[in-house]
C-alpha cells in the first residue's frame, strides 16, 4: 500500500516535470519544488479524507467520541492541505509593481495557518473530552474498527515520513508543519486504538481522559509549530554557518578588510536578500571600490543565490591616530561589559560653537576644537538585559569624556547582527 503510494507520487512527478522539462531531482529548483508542494498536498487531502470518512463511521456506529474526534482532525487536515495547495500556487506568482520582492511570504503564512489549525483542533477535542468525562456513554469495541484505525496510523506513518523527507529536499516550511501534524495524529489515534482495547478488555471507560490527553499534547505541540513558524514572519538571523560561509567568501577580496551588519531579509523560500557592510582602505577610489562590492554581489548571487547590497565603509588602518581612539574605546567598552564589542569605527574633526549664558545667544567668534569619534557598539541579549540603550550610550560617553575631554563620541547600537 505504501510502496503504491510511492510509487504514484513519483510517477505523477515525472509526468508534471516531464511536461515541463523540468529534473524531478533538481530540488533547488524554484518550479521543481512548487510542483512537489503541490503534488505532496494533494496527495494529503486525498488520504486525509478517506481517513475523516472511515474514523467518522467507525465512531458514530460505536459511539465513541474519541474516534469521532479523531476523524474531524483528518478533516481539518485535508482543509490545511487545500489551503497548502493554495499557498504553493500563490507564492509562485512574480513579483508586480506592488509587491517588488514577490509572494514567496505565502507559504510561511500558509504554515502558520495550519499551526492554528493544530491548535484549534487540539482545543475543540479537549472541550468534547472534557463533556465525555462528565457525561460518559459506553463504547463498543470491535476488531474491524480496531483493524482500520491501525491501517490508520499505517497511512499517517506514511504521511509523516512522506512530508519530512520532501520538507528537507525542497525547505518547506508548510510542508514541516504538515509533517508534524502527520505525527500527532498517529500519536493520538493510537492512544484512542488503545483506550478503546483497555475498555473492552478491562471493563473501565477512559474515553474522554483518552481524549483530553491527547488534546492537551495537540496543543503543546502547537503552540510549538505556531513558534517555529512565526520565526520568518517576525525575522530571524541566519545561521552561524552560513554567516560564516559568506563572510570567508567576502574576505577573499584582498581589499576587503572587514565585515560588519550582516542582515539577511527573508521575502520567502529563493527569496532572500543580504546587506552587509563592508570595510575598504579610505585610499581606494571610489570607482574601484565600486567595481569591488559589485563582483562581490555577484558571487554571492552565484553561490547562495541572494540578492545582495553592500555598504562600503571606508578606514584607515594605517592612521595611528585612529588607531590609539580605536584602542580606548575598546578597552572602556569591554570595562562596561565583555560581551560589548564595536566596530565601523572613524575620527573627524568636528568643531563646536559655544554658546554665551551671560547674552543668551550663540557665540560664532569661540568655537572649540573636538574630535568626533563614531562607531557602532554590538549588544548581546545578556548585555541588553542588563541596560538600556540611553543608559548605556551615557556610561561611555561619560567615560570617553573622563579619559579624553577632546572627543565626543557618536555611538549606533547593534543587534544580534553578525
Amino acid at each position: 500500500f505504501m510502496l503504491l503510494f510511492y510509487h504514484m507520487i513519483r510517477l505523477l512527478a515525472k509526468i508534471f516535470f516531464g511536461t515541463k522539462n523540468l529534473n524531478y531531482k533538481d530540488y533547488s529548483n524554484s518550479n521543481v519544488r512548487h510542483i512537489y508542494g503541490i503534488l505532496c498536498s494533494g496527495l494529503a487531502i486525498f488520504l486525509n479524507l478517506i481517513l475523516f470518512v472511515a474514523k467518522w463511521l467507525i465512531g458514530h456506529f460505536s459511539l465513541s467520541i474519541a474516534i469521532v474526534s479523531d476523524g474531524f482532525n483528518n478533516l481539518s487536515d485535508a482543509a490545511a492541505c487545500m489551503i497548502s495547495v493554495a499557498g504553493f500556487y500563490f507564492s509562485k506568482k512574480k513579483a508586480d509593481s506592488k509587491h517588488p520582492f514577490g509572494y514567496g511570504r505565502l507559504e510561511y503564512i500558509n504554515a502558520l495557518v495550519i499551526s492554528i489549525l493544530i491548535l484549534f483542533t487540539g482545543f475543540s477535542l479537549g472541550k468534547t473530552s472534557i463533556d465525555r468525562i462528565f457525561h460518559p456513554e459506553e463504547v463498543e469495541f470491535n476488531f474491524i474498527w480496531s483493524i482500520v484505525l491501525g491501517l490508520s496510523i499505517l497511512v499517517k506513518i506514511y504521511m509523516a515520513i512522506f512530508y519530512k523527507v520532501y520538507a528537507k529536499r525542497i525547505n518547506s516550511k508548510a510542508l514541516a508543519a504538515s509533517g508534524t501534524d502527520s505525527f500527532l495524529d498517529i500519536i493520538s489515534t493510537a492512544v484512542v486504538l488503545i483506550s478503546g482495547i483497555i475498555g473492552y478488555f478491562f471493563g473501565i471507560n477512559i474515553d474522554g481522559f483518552v481524549g483530553l490527553a491527547v488534546s492537551a499534547f495537540i496543543v503543546y505541540s502547537g503552540i510549538n509549530s505556531l513558534r517555529d513558524t512565526t520565526k520568518p514572519l517576525l525575522g530571524e538571523q541566519i545561521s552561524l554557518e552560513v554567516a560564516n560561509e559568506i563572510e570567508k567568501l567576502i574576505l577573499s577580496h584582498s581589499e576587503v578588510l572587514g565585515i560588519h551588519d550582516l542582515l539577511v531579509h527573508d521575502y520567502g523560500p529563493k527569496r532572500k536578500m543580504l546587506s552587509i557592510h563592508v570595510e575598504i582602505d579610505g585610499k581606494t577610489s571610489l570607482f574601484y571600490a565600486h567595481e569591488i562590492v559589485d563582483a562581490i554581489e555577484r558571487e554571492l548571487f552565484m553561490k547562495f543565490e541572494m540578492e545582495s547590497v553592500l555598504h562600503i565603509d571606508p578606514i584607515f588602518p594605517e592612521d595611528e591616530r585612529t588607531r590609539e581612539l580605536k584602542a580606548v574605546i575598546e578597552k572602556i567598552v569591554k570595562s562596561i561589559d565583555t560581551n560589548l564589542s564595536i566596530h565601523d569605527f572613524r575620527v573627524s574633526s568636528l568643531r563646536c560653537v559655544q554658546f554665551d549664558t551671560d547674552n543668551q545667544k550663540m557665540n560664532w567668534q569661540n568655537r572649540d576644537e573636538y574630535l568626533r569619534l563614531s562607531f557602532d557598539v554590538l549588544i548581546t541579549d545578556d548585555v541588553s538585559k542588563k541596560f538600556d540603550d540611553k543608559t548605556l550610550q551615557k556610561m561611555i560617553c561619560d567615560e570617553v569624556r573622563n579619559v579624553r575631554p577632546d572627543c565626543v563620541c557618536n555611538i549606533k547600537f547593534d543587534r544580534g547582527i553578525l
